[in-house]
């Protein structure tokens, strides 16, 4: 089958001002509305003005850098998205949300002090500190199998690595300069590997939590919405089905930041995870009910598990790199200039994969 021809990574690099502009000013803007005690219609109708705005500074801004556009897309713009429909549509931070030392912050300080709270609350995704905080064709070969399982294995790595080298250096510069304390940046950004004996634990449990906060919001709506009683198993389906959803569309944006032609490419693959699951749940109660005991019980399950885990990620990841990577200039970016993975070992995959 004839491979798909490159999508072109066309934007032009922003200049600095204009860039940190564009993201710097609609979270303030978001701050203020979340701070101000106007009528509710007032903030949404501002909310839906920054939406606009955000979504525009999405498909204009670029740092010439598709890896760093996509990230920008994905990562910035869609959490304040994300943040503006949640502070502003389905909650009222003045009202719903305190931090626990300082309880008065958000509700009787002045309004500055209000803001700054309010910006505290943008920038921290699992609210810690406050009353909410949060506590993953041809017939393949073998080889196939394992090639696919390398790659997967090196991403997720990499992501690994980037987002908990932020977190620290964040988390230092927060502490040494005196905005944030140290219980407000546990060290805890990825949950434990070891729980990654299941696709719903690998999600759930091992991955980063950055988004917890929506997945939560839009499980809770989705089940208020279709009247889903409390405590079943078709009410953790609809919160799951939810959050992986509103994770689509996440990356969703960030396909518009890296390319406007390929918008929609990331969202299958976390669909599919979704459906895994439901799949995974099902299995693993019929499993149950013959006797079968659960992995947290058995190490050999636990294994098996880890073996369906790794089977399922080298499979299909590379669904969703291959957009990455392979169908745009991601496949062009080199975070170093010489590497010897690259230089030896890459032109061995690529001939191994027909590339």
């Amino acid at each position: 089958m004839p491979r798909a021809e490159p999508l072109t990574h066309t934007r032009e690099k922003t200049p600095g001002a204009t860039l940190a502009a564009y993201v710097v000013l609609p979270h303030l803007a978001l701050a203020c509305v979340m701070a101000s005690r106007v009528p509710s219609v007032v903030k949404k109708t501002a909310s839906l003005l920054l939406i606009c705005v955000a979504l525009y500074a999405t498909a204009i801004c670029g740092t010439g850098d598709p890896v760093e556009d996509y990230v920008l897309g994905s990562v910035v713009f869609s959490n304040l998205i994300l943040s503006i429909i949640l502070f502003v549509w389905f909650t009222d931070p003045l009202k719903d949300i305190r931090y626990v030392k300082y309880p008065e912050l958000l509700t009787s300080g002045p309004f500055y002090s209000r803001v700054w709270g309010a910006t505290c609350l943008i920038l921290n995704p699992r609210l810690v500190g406050t009353n909410a905080q949060i506590n993953g064709a041809m017939p393949l070969t073998l080889k196939d199998y394992l090639l696919r399982g390398v790659v997967a294995g090196v991403w997720i790595l990499n992501t690994y690595c980037s987002l908990t080298r932020t977190h620290i250096m964040l988390s230092l510069i927060a502490v040494a300069t005196g905005l944030g304390n140290p219980e407000d940046w546990p060290a805890d950004f990825f949950g434990r590997w070891s729980d990654a004996y299941t696709i719903r634990n690998a999600w759930g449990r091992s991955w980063h939590k950055f988004y917890y906060r929506y997945f939560a919001c839009a499980g809770q709506l989705a089940t208020r919405l279709l009247c889903v009683p409390r405590n079943t198993w078709l009410y953790t389906q609809v919160q799951m089905h939810a959050a992986f959803a509103v994770s689509a569309l996440l990356h969703v944006v960030g396909d518009l930041a890296l390319n406007p032609a390929g918008l929609g490419r990331s969202a299958p693959f976390f669909l599919l995870n979704a459906f895994a699951i439901t799949l995974e749940d099902i299995a693993g109660a019929i499993l149950r009910r013959t006797g079968v005991p659960s992995p947290a019980e058995s190490r050999v399950v636990r294994v098996l598990g880890y073996a369906w885990v790794t089977l399922w990620i080298g499979s299909t990841l590379p669904m969703y790199l291959a957009w990455l990577y392979g169908e745009n200039e991601f496949g062009g970016y080199l975070a170093l200039s010489y590497s010897p993975f690259r230089t030896y070992v890459v032109p061995y995959i690529q001939h191994v994969a027909g590339y």
